[in-house]
């Protein structure tokens, strides 16, 4: 271990002398591996031994053989005493290892040292262990200039002395000292490790950073022991801690909701879109289904049938003979939001798709009931690398529409299950993976009435209309796989969100005619305010138990403007091809969606 420690230091030490980080790691002895890069350097796996900043904490490397299994020197300690007189001297009666230190009192006081560089201030334990082979006074041990005497009654076995000592920065010596007497002491496994409680954060760190740096403080100082991989953190400017301690806090789980409650949306509207949406749109050819312009005008018949009108001089209508539509659509959509320093969120962007299809039932010329059946799924990711996940989804829905001349109302109910996986990294090397599964329900009502506008030549109407929408959507407990072992892992409690959703807008229409084709141009303005669960998560190390702390993602805004434009071409008198585009837009958020849909009545 000494040998390689002087190889490595020969070979990059030019480079670490460049560096704060990594001279301090070097003078310490912390970490065996290190590889310098571009000037930088990351530290590696840590050895077993790497809290104890004791070289030769065992006597291991014994020198200068006196005979009889009896050693005057070890490595790196220095001795004051005459060996062969038996005051200073190794032998072969360890607590571990091969050799341990016997240590004689006579006069001269003999003593053995070793002096430590490389501190930072701070709390450490001071520990070894020891056995009074035979009955003494004044034997001592001591270190930055605390002392410790020990009772040197005759004892059977080792027994471990420990204590906390509080050093400044720079260099400490840890000394074994006899007494006057005819004691003999035996010494073991010699440690002084830096008390680990919490890694150095930089001022106004943000919540999330915080939150992890207390919790492995706590674990810490309610006497748990951590892992090796966490040593890494204490050795870190408080700049990079922040961001390892960013990379670690599994915010990327807290954004499964985002995709969820945008895809369940979705799925709502698609089936109760009153223009042309899968299920909420007028029929084609159901002929009686549909809005009743305030104008007096005449077009012909298949004109009329396309716009679904009733109209104050229209033609007779028809015979209400197309009970059944069948409509598939497809829909997708994608969304931006931004994080919040204070909290320390992250920027995310996700997405959400799905192919639906569904079947309606006229139950009277102005009422239908329908259902839905839908599979997609979602993706996110987080800005710097800081993690992604996906689901697979399948979606069930009902729906029903009624009209009672210009008024309108409609109601959808959804029902979804999300196979979730979230992957994420840290600069610490660990590889973390989830999978997961969660479920959605949502519903929706929504209500409306159309006002007919004057026009040259077509109809054309506005429809105030207000809905209400009201989601949850709910994870089971989980934990993380650790893929590289780094100890990283994380386990999530439990967790149900919920987003209710008011709307207050109009939707406008205008026929128009390409060539002998009728054309309804569609568009949508409204306000939308949600009272939506803040994306938080409460986690804990696996590896550090009884530890827990809360995770933030990014929360959408409270107060959307939608906008949406869109055109439903009537192919035939049986069938109609809808196309939409939808905007919504918040403070620090943004969302896009499409939708294509095809109908035919039977």
């Amino acid at each position: 271990m000494q040998g390689a420690m002087v190889v490595f230091a020969a070979v990059v030490g030019p480079f670490c002398r460049c560096l704060w980080l990594c001279r301090y790691l070097c003078e310490t002895r912390l970490y065996s591996i290190m590889m310098v890069s571009a000037g930088s350097c990351f530290v590696l796996m840590p050895t077993a031994s790497a809290q104890n900043l004791v070289s030769d904490p065992g006597f291991e490397s014994v020198q200068s053989p006196l005979g009889g299994g009896y050693y005057c020197q070890a490595a790196s300690w220095t001795s004051v005493g005459s060996c062969n007189n038996d005051y200073v001297y190794f032998f072969k009666r360890p607590h571990s290892g091969s050799y341990d230190l016997d240590l004689s009192g006579d006069t001269p006081s003999p003593n053995i040292s070793q002096t430590i560089g490389g501190l930072r201030a701070g709390p450490y334990t001071f520990s070894f262990w020891w056995e009074a082979f035979i009955p003494g006074t004044g034997v001592t041990a001591s270190v930055g200039g605390q002392t410790f005497s020990l009772s040197t009654a005759s004892t059977t076995s080792y027994t471990q002395f420990s204590q906390q000592v509080t050093l400044g920065a720079g260099s400490t010596t840890i000394v074994f000292a006899g007494g006057t007497g005819n004691e003999d002491v035996d010494i073991d496994d010699v440690s002084l490790t830096f008390l680990l409680l919490a890694p150095p954060l930089p001022p106004g760190a943000p919540t999330n950073v915080t939150s992890v740096d207390s919790t492995i403080g706590n674990f810490s100082s309610n006497g748990g022991t951590l892992p090796a991989g966490f040593f890494n953190l204490f050795n870190l400017t408080p700049q990079q801690v922040e961001t390892a301690l960013t990379q670690l806090d599994g915010e990327d789980a807290t954004d499964a909701q985002k995709g969820a409650f945008q895809l369940m949306s979705d799925f709502l509207n698609l089936m109760l879109d009153p223009y042309g949406g899968g299920g909420g749109g007028g029929g084609a050819g159901s002929g009686a289904t549909g809005f009743a312009p305030e104008q007096d005008t005449t077009l012909p018949p298949e004109i009329a049938l396309a716009y679904n009108s009733i109209l104050t001089k229209a033609p007779p209508k028809q015979a209400f003979n197309q009970r059944w539509t069948a409509w598939g659509g497809a829909f997708g959509g994608t969304a931006n939001t931004n994080g919040n320093p204070t909290v320390g969120s992250t920027n995310v962007n996700a997405n959400d798709y799905g192919f639906a299809g569904g079947m309606d039932y006229h139950l009277s010329p102005d009422s239908l009931v329908g259902f839905s059946l839908a599979g997609g799924g979602t993706n996110w990711s987080l800005a710097q690398n800081l993690g992604s996940g996906r689901s697979d989804s399948f979606m069930a829905g009902v729906y029903a529409k009624t009209h009672s001349g210009p008024w309108y109302a409609s109601a959808a109910l959804g029902y979804a299950d999300h196979w979730f996986t979230t992957d994420r990294a840290s600069a610490l090397g660990d590889q973390l993976r989830a999978k997961f599964q969660g479920q959605s329900v949502g519903g929706r009502l929504e209500a409306g009435y159309r006002y007919g506008l004057p026009s040259a030549n077509y109809p054309a109407g506005v429809t105030p209309y207000a809905a209400l929408q009201a989601q949850s959507f709910h994870t089971p407990t989980y934990s993380e796989a650790d893929l590289t072992g780094g100890g990283f892992g994380l386990t999530y409690n439990a967790q149900t969100a919920t987003d209710t959703r008011s709307e207050l807008g109009a939707r406008f229409d205008d026929l128009a005619m390409l060539g002998v084709t009728p054309l309804i141009l569609r568009a949508r303005l409204a306000w939308a305010h949600d009272w939506i669960s803040d994306p938080a998560l409460t986690a804990a190390f696996q590896a550090l138990p009884g530890s827990s702390f809360i995770v933030n993602g990014a929360a959408p805004p409270h107060d959307s403007a939608l906008t949406s434009l869109g055109a439903e071409l009537r192919l035939t008198q049986y069938s109609s091809l809808t196309g939409k585009f939808d905007g919504e837009f918040g403070n620090g958020a943004q969302t896009y969606g499409g939708t294509g849909t095809l109908r035919y009545s039977w």
